[in-house]
């Protein structure tokens, strides 16, 4: 599509389409509203950080990050629907519109659906909630898994997946799939996010849900092939790379409990990532969170020098005061301190700055934001 429309006109198709979903088709007994669902999310992110770049923090505080996504679901059939969702953010003053996602679910059965498109990612616990702020206590994801190589929103390909439950309580769904997966890493001073392909990906994920209510856990892993690549954290050499990891949440009593641990290895690289988060709802609006989120990486493209270890190295410990209107929008105050460079840096090249001695490994951050959903 880029090249043939531009992005603002991609937003006003998307929009000018959700309008069209509300007019009924002459001669039809039912309307488009009647096979066709729209639900959407959005958020806006103001933060500031002492000296380096955090997220959607600045030393000169930015507030200009924002962020929404309209998921369109169709009945094709009693057996076939249909799911496409564009992204649309602005950011560093760059509007940048995302197809998240295009795929068809075909149910055979209840414990077996066949998915054919550009696929939601099924790894851990937030890759297919990846934007729903109204589904999580803090306004970003934890970067060490999900803002780094281990993830990507969606696959390219086909898949299957399905669920079963045992007499006493007991549920496993599966997801298995194989095709391309598309990531992006960010690497601070060096350059824009990466964007690189994995072919002839293999994964999949076991979900293991318990008799308790909202307790659930399980494993996900994945590997596939990456072209040669000059990146600081990739693989240069091309290869094979394998992924996988642990995951277990629980929801009830006016908690979250989250905790993921994940393994990144290439022919140049290993990683290791985990975090531990933890929301508690102390009245029927205000909600307190922490959050440990760590990653530590090798690289060989590096040399094993000891002045870059800071560009491998990232933890944030974090804290959250919600505010909850409804379930479906939340205030959020949140303080982060980072220490490591993997993704907290200046504007100014890395390198340089390394050389110069005047990398600032610790950052200080604040954020204020608003999550809504519909």
């Amino acid at each position: 599509m880029r090249g043939l429309i531009s992005k603002g006109r991609v937003g006003l198709i998307v929009f000018a389409l959700a309008g069209l979903a509300m007019i009924p088709i002459q001669g039809e007994a039912q309307s488009l509203t009647d096979r066709v669902s729209i639900n959407g999310y959005g958020t806006w992110v103001y933060g500031k950080t002492d000296d380096n770049h955090y997220l959607n923090a600045g030393p000169d505080g930015e507030y200009e990050h924002s962020f929404a996504a309209l998921t369109f679901i169709g009945k094709a059939s009693e057996d076939v629907t249909v799911f496409i969702q564009p992204n649309f953010e602005y950011a560093h003053e760059e509007f940048e519109v995302e197809l998240a996602f295009a795929f068809a679910d075909w149910e055979i059965s209840d414990s077996f659906h066949l998915r054919a498109g550009r696929v939601r990612h099924p790894f851990g616990i937030y890759t297919e909630i990846f934007d729903v702020g109204t589904l999580r206590p803090f306004l970003d994801l934890p970067q060490g898994i999900y803002g780094a190589k281990f993830v990507a929103r969606s696959y390219s390909g086909l898949g299957i997946n399905g669920r079963t439950f045992g007499d006493r309580g007991w549920g496993l769904e599966y997801d298995l799939y194989g095709g391309q997966i598309d990531q992006k890493s960010h690497v601070p001073g060096i350059a824009a996010p990466v964007q690189e392909s994995l072919r002839d990906t293999l994964g999949g994920r076991l979900t293991l849900t318990a008799p308790v209510d909202g307790l659930r856990f399980g494993v996900s892993g994945y590997s596939g092939t990456q072209k040669e690549s000059e990146d600081i954290e990739t693989s240069g050499k091309g290869g094979t790379q394998t992924v996988y990891g642990l995951f277990g949440e629980y929801l009830g009593n006016g908690f979250s409990v989250r905790g993921e641990y994940a393994k990144f290895d290439d022919p140049d690289s290993k990683i290791d990532a985990a975090y531990f988060e933890v929301g508690y709802m102390f009245t029927k609006n205000w909600q307190v969170a922490g959050r440990w989120d760590w990653y530590d990486g090798e690289s060989e493209l590096l040399g094993g020098i000891k002045m870059f270890d800071p560009l491998l190295e990232h933890q944030d410990l974090a804290f959250a005061l919600n505010y909850w209107v409804n379930p479906k929008m939340v205030f959020k105050l949140e303080y982060h301190k980072v220490q490591g460079n993997r993704f907290a840096g200046s504007d100014e090249d890395v390198i340089a700055v390394i050389m110069r001695g005047e990398l600032i490994e610790s950052t200080d951050v604040i954020q204020l934001g608003v999550n809504f959903s519909f």
